[in-house]
């Protein structure tokens, strides 16, 4: 039994792909490599023999599953571990699957694939997740070569595009129109640089303080995007907090008659 065999790589064909980070819009993710369990089990076999190796299962008080893979090395059990929480997809199976991977890998089974390239490509909704499009995977195939596959990832707006963004905004006259002008920009809004975001997400909620008819519109509005801000990563978050305090006296000012310590704005969050 030789136990760098173990390392070495896999046919194509035994390599699958999944979905990684996707961008805003949904419409481009990472693609990542990954193998499965069944492949790993394969590998064992042949190169250790069914005998020489077993599996062992527990679970953390977290529910974080770990997976132990004992060799038998010249009449001595050697065992190596790693875990893994349960997945959004199958759940306790998942995990174990997923435990028992990463485990794997610690014998060197399957390691090199988190060397590859893991490039944005083309993706499309799938139930509650995301899939790579079919005409995706020629390029995918190049990776496991060694190849690169050209970035897909939004290119930079431009100042014009900005621009044009910015006066989009400023010509919806109701509170619909303008929150429909938003979400349909997502494409455009990913490319823009984070201080732009941060200018744009200003003016929009500038725009929509000055066009509400009601307090209850207005409110209803704050409350909106007041989840949203939440959920804005990092990067976002902080080119939005040296805007704050002038924003908030811009977005608030129209209708508060200078009063504004009533209305809670979005930018309070975090």
């Amino acid at each position: 039994m030789n136990l760098q065999d173990l390392h070495k790589p896999f046919p194509a064909n035994a390599i699958h792909w999944r979905v990684g980070s996707t961008d805003k819009s949904k419409t481009r993710g990472l693609a990542l490599a990954y193998l499965d369990a069944r492949n790993v089990m394969e590998r064992l076999d042949d190169v250790c023999g069914q005998e020489n190796w077993q599996d062992s299962y527990t679970e953390t008080p977290t529910g974080r599953v770990l997976c132990t893979i004992s060799i038998n090395v010249d009449g001595k059990w050697v065992a190596k571990s790693d875990g893994a929480g349960n997945t959004d997809i199958e759940g306790d199976k998942g995990g174990i699957s997923d435990a028992f991977k990463r485990a794997a890998v610690k014998w060197g089974i399957g390691r090199y694939l988190y060397a590859l390239d893991s490039p944005w490509v083309a993706v499309e909704t799938y139930g509650k997740s995301s899939k790579i499009k079919d005409t995706e995977y020629e390029k995918l195939a190049k990776v496991l070569n060694g190849g690169k596959v050209p970035d897909t990832k939004p290119k930079q707006a431009s100042r014009d595009d900005f621009e044009a963004f910015t006066n989009g905004l400023r010509e919806q006259g109701d509170l619909d129109c303008l929150d429909d002008f938003w979400t349909g920009k997502s494409d455009e809004l990913e490319a823009m640089p984070a201080d732009w975001r941060a200018t744009l997400f200003i003016t929009f909620m500038e725009q929509g303080c000055s066009i509400a008819e009601s307090l209850d519109g207005l409110q209803a509005f704050w409350k909106a995007y007041f989840t949203g801000v939440k959920a804005l990563d990092a990067e976002d978050k902080d080119a939005l907090t040296g805007k704050k305090d002038k924003a908030k006296e811009r977005l608030t000012g129209p209708l508060a008659n200078g009063n504004s310590n009533h209305i809670q704005t979005p930018l309070d969050a975090g």
